[in-house]
C-alpha cells in the first residue's frame, strides 16, 4: 500500500566547535533549529562576551582562490564552481550559492519577529564564492568574503531546499471498503472535539490520514449546531450556494444534489479555479428510506491507476479539461487536470473528478482526444468498482467532514423529506491549522 513518512525526526541545533577566544560575532550571525532561530542573546555568556560558531578560515580564501572546507562531516560536502553538494542520509542537495546567500536566516536578512525577509538589506546576487565551509552534520556553516555569516540547521535544509522526498508528517492511509471497514470510521466526540486540542487534533489527524471524519453526538436539529462545529477548524467558504445551506430535494438549484436521484462518486467545485478544501454534511432529518452516503479515497484510485496504467495516470495529470456550473444568471468555469501531483515530488496532490460537471471538451485536440478518453474511463472503473465504495447511513448528530481534495462522495436515491445541513471549508485555512498543530509538512 502506498504510505507517506515524514523521513526525519527534528533534533536540536549544536554547535560544531567553539573557540576558545572571546571573539566578536558578526551581527547577522544566527543559528537555527527547524524554523526557531537561536538568538545572539541566547548565546552570551557569564562575561556577556559572544562565542563564536566555529568556521575554518573565516575570512580567508585558500591557496589558489578554493574554499576551505572542514568539520567533522566535511567528507560530505563537496564545492563546485557555483554550489555546494551536500550528502545527509538519503538526501543529496544542491545547493547554490545564490540560494545559500538569499536564505540567510540572519537577525539582518530575516525579521523573526515577523517571519519575512527584510529584502531592503538583500542582494539577490551578489556573484559570490564562500570563503570557507564546515559541515559537523548537524550544521552547515558559511562564512562570506565580505564577513557575512551563514549557518543552516540540516533539518531546516532538509524541509526547504530542492528535492523529491519532501513528505508529510503522518501516514496517509490508502483505503477501499474493506481496509476503512477493518480500521473503523474515524470519528471524534463533539465535547472532546469543541473543548479539547487533543479533540481538534485528532479531527485533523483523520483527515489527513483517510481524507475524512466525522464528529458524533453533535446538537441534532438545528443548522446552527452544524455551523459550530464547522468553524472549530476555520471560517467558511462562501460560494454561489451562500456562506452555508440547509437543503432538500427541491430542486431549488441546478444541481443534482437538490433532487432525490442517486449520486454517483464525485468531488465538488470542479468549476472553481481551486475547489473548495472540506465539504461538511449533517442530515438533520430524513423520514423516508435510502439516501445512504457514498465515498470512495481518491488518491487510492489515483495510485491503483498509476500502478496498473502509469501512461494513462500521467496523462490525467497533463491534460487540460473544462468543467462548468450553469444557472439562468451564472456561469462558472474552470480549466484544470483531472488528477494532480506534487511538482517536486511526484505525490498525488488533488483529483478532480466530477463526469456530471465536466463541459464540451473544446480544449483537448481530436488527435489526442481518444487517448483522453480511455485514461479517463480507466480511472472512472476505479472509482466505481463497488470494492472501493464505502456506504454509510448519516444520522441526526454524525457531522461529516469530507477532504474534497482527496475523498469523492455520493448519496443513494431516496423516498420522503431528507434535510441536509452543510458548508465548505477553503482549502488554504484548514491545511493551515493542520500545519500548526504538527500534521503537515507540504
Amino acid at each position: 500500500m502506498y504510505r507517506v513518512v515524514f523521513p526525519l525526526r527534528r533534533t536540536g541545533v549544536r554547535l560544531a566547535k567553539w573557540s576558545e577566544q572571546s571573539l566578536v560575532t558578526p551581527s547577522c550571525l544566527t543559528l537555527h533549529s527547524g524554523s526557531k532561530p537561536v538568538r545572539q542573546q541566547q548565546l552570551l555568556g557569564s562575561d556577556e562576551t559572544i562565542r563564536k560558531f566555529h568556521i575554518s578560515s573565516p575570512y580567508q580564501h585558500t591557496e589558489g582562490n578554493k574554499v576551505s572546507v572542514s568539520g567533522s562531516r566535511s567528507d560530505n560536502v563537496k564545492i563546485s564552481s557555483d554550489r555546494i553538494s551536500l550528502k545527509y542520509g538519503e538526501f543529496e542537495m544542491e545547493l547554490l550559492f545564490v540560494w545559500l546567500r538569499d536564505h540567510c536566516r540572519c537577525n539582518t536578512c530575516y525579521s523573526h519577529d515577523t517571519n519575512q525577509r527584510n529584502v531592503q538589506s538583500q542582494k539577490l546576487f551578489t556573484g559570490e564564492t564562500p570563503s570557507s565551509v564546515e559541515f559537523d552534520g548537524l550544521v552547515l556553516g558559511i562564512s562570506w568574503p565580505d564577513g557575512h555569516v551563514t549557518s543552516y540547521d540540516i533539518n531546516w535544509l532538509v524541509n526547504n531546499v530542492y528535492h523529491n522526498h519532501h513528505t508529510d508528517h503522518v501516514d496517509k492511509v490508502l483505503w477501499d471498503k474493506e481496509t476503512i471497514e477493518s480500521a473503523g470510521l474515524p470519528t471524534v466526540h463533539f465535547r472532546e472535539y469543541m473543548d479539547s486540542d487533543e479533540g481538534l487534533w485528532k479531527h485533523l489527524n483523520n483527515l489527513v490520514k483517510f481524507g475524512f471524519s466525522i464528529v458524533t453526538e453533535a446538537p441534532p436539529v438545528h443548522h446552527m449546531g452544524t455551523l459550530e462545529v464547522a468553524t472549530r477548524i476555520c471560517f467558511k467558504q462562501e460560494t454561489h450556494f451562500g456562506p452555508d445551506w440547509t437543503f432538500t430535494s427541491n430542486n431549488e438549484r441546478g444541481d443534482t444534489a437538490y433532487s432525490d436521484l442517486y449520486l454517483g462518486a464525485h468531488t465538488d467545485n470542479t468549476y472553481f479555479t481551486s475547489p473548495s478544501g472540506i465539504q461538511v454534511f449533517h442530515v438533520l432529518e430524513h423520514d423516508g428510506e435510502g439516501g445512504q452516503t457514498l465515498m470512495v479515497d481518491g488518491q487510492h484510485c489515483a495510485e491503483q491507476l498509476r500502478s496498473k496504467y502509469p501512461a494513462k495516470f500521467d496523462l490525467l495529470t497533463r491534460t487540460i479539461i473544462p468543467h462548468e456550473y450553469y444557472e439562468e444568471k451564472l456561469r462558472v468555469r474552470s480549466l484544470g487536470t483531472v488528477l494532480s501531483v506534487h511538482p517536486t515530488t511526484g505525490q498525488f496532490l488533488q483529483i478532480r473528478y466530477n463526469p456530471y460537471d465536466r463541459s464540451p471538451l473544446y480544449t483537448v485536440h481530436p488527435d489526442d482526444q481518444q487517448a483522453f478518453y480511455q485514461a479517463y474511463e480507466a480511472l472512472t472503473q476505479e472509482v466505481r468498482n463497488q470494492e472501493n465504495e464505502l456506504w454509510i447511513k448519516l444520522k441526526a448528530g454524525m457531522v461529516l467532514f469530507v477532504d474534497n481534495w482527496r475523498v469523492m462522495h455520493g448519496r443513494a436515491s431516496f423516498t420522503g423529506r431528507r434535510l441536509v445541513s452543510g458548508c465548505y471549508l477553503p482549502r488554504d485555512d484548514w491545511i493551515s491549522k493542520a500545519r500548526v498543530m504538527g500534521l503537515m509538512n507540504l
